[in-house]
This record gives C-alpha cells, structure tokens and sequence, in this order.
C-alpha cells in the first residue's frame, strides 16, 4: 500500500516503489487532514494545492 510505503520510508528509511507523484498525492492528502483537524472543519486537496500556488 502507498500509504504504508511513504510512512515507512520515512520513519525508518525503507526503500519504496511508490512513484513520486504517489508520494504528492498523499502529502496533499496528509496536509488537508491535518488543516482539517485544526480547523475542525472539513479540507479539499483543491483548497491544500492553491494554498502552494499562492505561497501560504
């Protein structure tokens, strides 16, 4: 599982067959939940993407 691979390559350094852009995707999907989650309120990956396209 992508998700799997991406944690494990970065908690222990494992070697990972995930693409790069798999591994966007879920630093797009880890951002949203984390803006979620201190927000309280509900992120769309599309709010995460313009957020790094105007720099904030």
């Amino acid at each position: 599982m992508p998700l799997e691979q991406w944690v494990h390559s970065i908690v222990g350094g494992a070697a990972i067959t995930i693409s790069k852009e798999d591994i966007h995707h879920l630093t797009l999907i880890n951002e949203a939940s984390t803006k979620s989650h201190q927000e309280g309120r509900r992120v769309e990956i599309k709010e995460i993407v313009e957020a790094i396209k105007n720099g904030k």
